[in-house]
């Protein structure tokens, strides 16, 4: 072969690998961008049993979410992300509120080591949690979501995600890209898990 053969064969190469790599690139973005095609979770079935108390009914709550007086910084990333995905997938406003004796018996969310927790008798001194562990219990219609000391009760953070993903389909790919089912009604499960 002559140099001007080879100089016209490495021309046509250089034109196929510009093609080709335009034409994937195209590729990519029209499907990154192609919003008939939304992302879905597989559909799961509850895994626990429903309590007869409904967290959201009709995109109304009854319910709020309660901090001690003296929260942990995750404690408070829980209760906001608890709020916020609620509010996007049901409409309804689950207002945080501290600790002022009154909570007994109203439909609660308690989120950390409150006081109301310790007079429900939930505990978790004997379990041994790592960072992201927790404890999840529903008394009534009250339900519980505790984490271990070890990780700054990071996992309270942890424990609303996964009750956001049974309640609401809850999925996060990415800070932008997040996935739940808009639901005008959320069932409050009974739950008397630890997740270490």
């Amino acid at each position: 072969m002559n140099r001007k053969t080879i100089t016209v064969l490495c021309c046509i190469l250089a034109l196929l690998v510009a093609f080709g790599a335009t034409f994937g690139i195209a590729s990519c973005i029209r499907n990154l961008t192609n919003e008939s095609e939304e992302i879905k979770p597989p559909k799961k079935e509850a895994k626990h049993e429903m309590s007869g108390y409904k967290l959201v009914k009709s995109g109304v709550s009854e319910y709020k979410i309660l901090l001690s007086n003296e929260p942990e910084e995750n404690e408070i990333v829980a209760a906001e992300e608890l709020q916020l995905i609620m509010k996007e997938a049901t409409g309804a406003e689950l207002p945080i509120v501290y600790e002022d004796g009154k909570q007994k018996d109203m439909p609660v969310i308690s989120i950390g080591q409150t006081e109301l927790a310790s007079s429900k008798g939930i505990d978790i001194s004997d379990y041994e949690l790592n960072r992201s562990g927790y404890y999840i219990k529903t008394v009534e219609n009250q339900l519980f979501i505790v984490g271990g000391e070890d990780g700054g009760a990071m996992g309270c953070i942890y424990g609303v995600y996964d009750l956001l993903e049974e309640c609401v389909d809850y999925r996060y790919f990415h800070f932008d890209e997040i996935y739940y089912k808009s639901k005008g009604t959320v069932y409050l499960y009974k739950y008397d898990e630890v997740v270490k």
